[in-house]
């Protein structure tokens, strides 16, 4: 089993909270490191992330790119 660990995205500024969420930076920065995961043949039968915000982002956007069962 492989497991990979992937922090958040950049979040907006402001407070640190479990509310913030991804910047559009951020969300490019997601992206572009769900494309290198897909072309590297990485699969992924699930994905876990904390309560916050930015984190349940970043975990949604590489799902879409990796589509898990």
């Amino acid at each position: 089993m492989d497991l990979y660990i992937v922090r958040h995205g950049e979040a907006l500024s402001g407070p640190v909270d479990a509310a913030r969420q991804l910047s559009d930076h951020g969300r490019r920065e997601v992206n572009a490191v769900a494309e290198v995961l897909r072309a590297r043949g990485v699969s992924v039968r699930q994905i876990r992330h904390s309560g916050y915000e930015r984190a349940r982002d970043t975990a949604s956007l590489i799902g879409t790119v990796l589509d898990p069962p």
